[in-house]
């Protein structure tokens, strides 16, 4: 198994809320996908790793669901 050298922070440390995340969004490939697209938040857009890596798993984890369902749409349509 890989592992994206953005999600380590240091011996034995990766980004916190990574498994939480895709308890959420079943694919990994999908939760990547996510994580590294730049996202509309309350007060700003940012990227969810970026998120993530300064604390804020909550707003991240929030917005998750929202992300698979529009993506769901979007195959859906194509």
């Amino acid at each position: 198994m890989h592992i994206p050298a953005a999600q380590i922070l240091g011996p034995g440390r990766v980004v916190p809320g990574l498994k939480d995340l895709v308890d959420i969004i079943a694919d990994p490939e999908l939760a990547w996908t996510f994580l590294t697209q730049e996202w509309g938040f309350e007060e700003m857009v940012a990227l969810p790793l970026d998120l993530l890596k300064s604390g804020r798993i909550d707003e991240v984890l929030d917005a998750a669901p929202g992300f698979g369902t529009a993506f769901e749409r979007s195959e859906a349509l194509s």
